[in-house]
């Protein structure tokens, strides 16, 4: 029996990391490495599709071996000693990275319910990487495992990298694996080795460790329990909707109601130190042109938690449970039947646990629109909602929320979500990368031209497979809705996507230009269709060599003619307005370096930019700002990457400096130290609307 069992030990102790599974896909065309632990000294045979090879494990039990290529296209079986992997198939394997507009799941894009319901394509295999529940130093795997393509499978996978697989898929006729490797919120230098950030004279000065305490696992599971634990104390609740049942949603009279205009933040509007539930009222006479019609109602940010209503019937709400205000915009379907002549109340139950509170939107953040798309008037919802208060709770204060120890692994902790989701599964064979981030580095966007491509080396460096593509998503339009409270933040997003355009300098890359499918006040536009399809043209045109326009006019150069300046382009072929009105988007300045808006006229495959008064033209900027107007397409209808003539200093050239721009009637901006908690007041004394800048 002893035999025996000792026998079984020895023939299961052979273990691969978990992205080798049942149902894998092994990149073609290439040699495929197999690594993982055994017995020190074990002979391991790895054997698929008539190919073997063995290796014995080092005294530290780890082997490593390359076979292949593998012939294709499947299913094979792969087995490993005694382990045997099923329904393996040879193609083409890409990993789909980045923070959240990657992790964007298929059920929540743009007719995601359809995509998820036809998501059915057995030679498309997902293969998700799960986030750690605790973030270690230097972990061996990651935790997934690979699946068909099934409505199962894709509900809660990369819609990005889903889109971009499937036109793979439809185009080439291989099998596609995909490996969704996102997190949200996360930034470049969290997905960067943090060796190769502490040797570059670029990051050196930050400090990055290049390891971390042997402790620190246990002193963030030490951190997550006392914050659970504060939490769980602290937990503040819905005292329940009584206002429905008392007409508040749609028949109760508004006699008593006070007024409010919104978008606005309930503490701003006087409401000051109120936690609870207010509930907010308005009657909007709809257009005829919208009655009938589902309509898409949008109200901007909504701190924390909201139930909307129609005419009294429920048409959306957002409740995290959380203790800090759920910021982001709420955006609801309308149904027709609720579009009724002459009478169209919206009433929105706002409740507040702590914090901020109300519809905290910029300007233009609420409206009512047709949600076919199609033309026809936008109604905005700005202005005097009734309001009336439902209940209060005591004020609370997170001044004593624990702190997390110095150090402590967060998912953008520089180097954690690279040690933790990319390197174990690093060397497995593949195609490339396709990548959507940055948002979360806009507020540096002058060091993401060093960032950015210092990480895609590292990623090649580390895979040893040489210069694999590496495509990544230019920031879509947008702009920012949470409040702004009286400042203009100036354009930061316009120079993150000059420094990704600045990356296709490096081999093998490429960039999907997305400035015409964002959404002004949602940071995660929901056409991500659009997005993986113009993924999968550079990977069809350049990775796959098919014969295909693949980007769209890209800035090439320009000329000072007179009182105009002359633009040229690459891919400019057929330029030509995106929707009837002519061009627009264009800027142009002189030596005084003041930008004003510009005409455009298409002169071949360049373009001829003026401004009525101007005479001598220096510099021209087009789709220069967060949320800027894009105009120029070419003939296939991709849109030209936003650019500029000039090299005049960037706003974040510096980390330090805060810009703004006074709005009428703000006199000034506060301040706060984070370090010592005190506050200032700089005032904007002489300064007219334009440029002022602060250090910190």
């Amino acid at each position: 029996m002893t035999s025996i069992v000792l026998t079984t030990a020895l023939l299961l102790s052979v273990e691969l990391p978990a992205v080798f599974g049942d149902h894998m896909v092994l990149q073609e065309g290439r040699k495929v490495p197999f690594w993982g632990t055994a017995a020190p000294g074990e002979k391991v045979t790895v054997s698929v599709a008539g190919l073997s090879a063995n290796v014995n494990a080092g005294e530290n039990g780890r082997w490593r071996l390359e076979m292949g290529p593998v012939p294709g296209p499947g299913p094979h079986t792969v087995t490993v000693n005694e382990r045997r992997y099923t329904d393996v198939l040879v193609g083409e394997v890409w990993i789909a990275s980045g923070q959240s507009n990657m992790e964007f799941m298929v059920s929540q894009a743009v007719r995601g319910d359809l995509a998820v319901e036809t998501a059915r394509h057995p030679k498309m295999r997902l293969f998700r990487v799960k986030h750690p529940a605790i973030l270690h130093d230097h972990p061996t795997d990651v935790e997934g495992s690979w699946a068909a393509c099934t409505p199962e499978s894709a509900h809660g996978f990369s819609a990005v990298g889903y889109f971009f697989g499937r036109e793979l898929l439809g185009k080439l006729d291989k099998p596609i694996g995909l490996i969704d490797n996102s997190w949200g919120g996360t930034r470049a230098e969290a997905w960067t080795n943090r060796k190769t950030l502490a040797a570059s004279a670029e990051f050196k000065a930050d400090g990055v460790p290049v390891t971390l305490p042997a402790d620190m696992p246990e002193s963030f599971r030490r951190h997550e329990q006392e914050l659970s634990a504060w939490y769980a104390s602290h937990s503040r609740r819905d005292p329940g909707n009584q206002g429905e049942g008392l007409g508040y949603a749609s028949a109760a009279p508004q006699v008593g109601w006070p007024t409010m205009v919104l978008p606005n933040c309930w503490e701003k509007a006087g409401l000051v130190d109120l936690d609870g539930v207010v509930w907010f009222r308005r009657r909007v006479a709809l257009p005829p042109e919208l009655i009938g019609h589902d309509l898409d109602m949008r109200l901007g940010p909504v701190a924390d938690c909201d139930t909307t209503y129609v005419n009294g019937v429920k048409v959306g709400g957002v409740c995290k449970e959380v203790t800090y205000p759920n910021l982001w915009p709420r955006r609801y379907r309308v149904p027709a039947e609720a579009t009724q002549p002459g009478q169209f109340l919206v009433a929105v139950r706002v409740y507040d646990g702590v914090g901020t509170g109300g519809m905290c939107g910029d300007p233009g953040s609420m409206s009512l629109a047709r949600a076919d798309g199609k033309e026809g008037p936008t109604v905005s919802l700005e202005g005097e909602w009734a309001y009336k208060i439902e209940a209060t709770l005591p004020v609370i204060s997170d001044k004593d929320k624990p702190q997390p120890p110095p150090g402590t692994f967060k998912p953008s902790v520089a180097g954690v979500l690279y040690d933790n989701m990319l390197a174990p599964l690093i060397p497995f064979a593949i195609r490339g990368v396709i990548w959507y981030q940055g948002e979360a580095n806009v507020s540096q966007a002058y060091r993401y031209r060093t960032l950015f491509p210092l990480m895609i080396n590292d990623w090649r460096a580390a895979w040893g497979q040489g210069d694999f593509p590496f495509l990544f998503v230019q920031l879509a339009n947008f702009r920012r809705p949470w409040p702004s409270f009286g400042l203009r933040r100036e354009d930061t997003w316009a120079e993150l996507r000059e420094a990704q355009a600045m990356t296709l300098s490096l081999p093998q890359t490429g960039m999907a230009v997305a400035i015409d499918v964002g959404e002004r006040d949602d940071i995660h536009p929901r056409n991500k269709q659009e997005v993986g399809r113009r993924l999968a043209l550079w990977a069809l045109a350049r990775t796959y060599g098919q014969a295909i326009e693949y980007r769209g006019p890209t800035f090439a150069g320009y000329k000072v003619q007179a009182n105009a300046v002359r633009i040229s382009f690459q891919s400019g072929q057929g330029m030509r307005a995106a929707i009837p009105g002519g061009l627009f988007g264009f800027t142009i300045a002189g030596a005084d370096r003041v930008f004003v808006d510009a005409q455009a006229r298409i002169d071949g495959e360049s373009l001829v930019v003026t401004a009525p008064g101007l005479s001598k033209p220096v510099a021209v900027r087009y789709a220069w700002s967060d949320d800027p107007e894009a105009s120029l397409v070419n003939a296939a209808g991709l849109p030209a990457a936003p650019f500029r003539t000039d090299t005049w200093a960037e706003m974040t050239r510096h980390a330090g400096e805060i810009r703004v721009l006074p709005r009428p009637g703000v006199t000034g901006v506060r301040l706060k130290s984070t370090s010592s908690g005190s506050t200032r007041e700089l005032p904007f004394e002489g300064v007219s609307p334009g440029r002022s800048s602060f250090r910190r």
